[in-house]
């Protein structure tokens, strides 16, 4: 299943692009899908991010890191969950102007044949997701800071860190 989402962002496509490459390893701080991430080589394509959440590692390749068109492209290649065949995204950067531009995300998930029915579930899954983490990098590009959403769930994780800390 092929999606598509957007968002207009009020800062310049260079500065978006900036932070979405050059930053592609640190996706973790800014949004509130991931508890941290990290680039394991450059930022270029080969390269890999490996992504927690919770105690889930997900390991994401870079296919194609395109400074000219502005477009980065990856596969997460390992912590699929056991539904999921095949998953891909895009994300890229598009002027709107000198001080505007438009970030768009184009995931491409693929489920297992058994688990073809719970598509749909899916689909309504990413609807509810994946605008969240649009909207989240729009905050970090135009602030220099986390998202409340985000800042709520550090909160939360250090509170969990230090009561568990003996």
């Amino acid at each position: 299943m092929k999606l598509k989402f957007y968002i207009d962002i009020n800062v310049p496509a260079q500065k978006a692009w900036h932070e979405l490459s050059e930053g592609f390893g640190d996706t973790g701080k800014w949004t509130s899908l991931l508890d941290s991430s990290i680039l394991i080589g450059a930022a270029k394509s080969g390269a890999h991010r490996e992504c927690r959440i919770g105690k889930r590692t997900l390991t994401e390749h870079i296919t194609k890191m395109d400074h000219n068109d502005m477009q980065v492209d990856y596969e997460l290649i390992d912590g699929r969950p056991p539904v999921v065949a095949y998953a891909f995204n895009s994300w890229s950067v598009s002027p709107l102007g000198e001080t505007r531009c438009r970030v768009t995300m184009l995931p491409d998930i693929r489920m297992k044949w058994w688990a073809q029915p719970m598509g749909m579930l899916v689909r309504f899954g990413l609807s509810q997701t994946m605008p969240k983490v649009l909207n989240e990098f729009k905050h970090w590009v135009e602030t220099g800071r986390v998202h409340p959403r985000k800042a709520k769930k550090n909160s939360k994780n250090n509170m969990q860190n230090v009561a568990t800390a003996t």
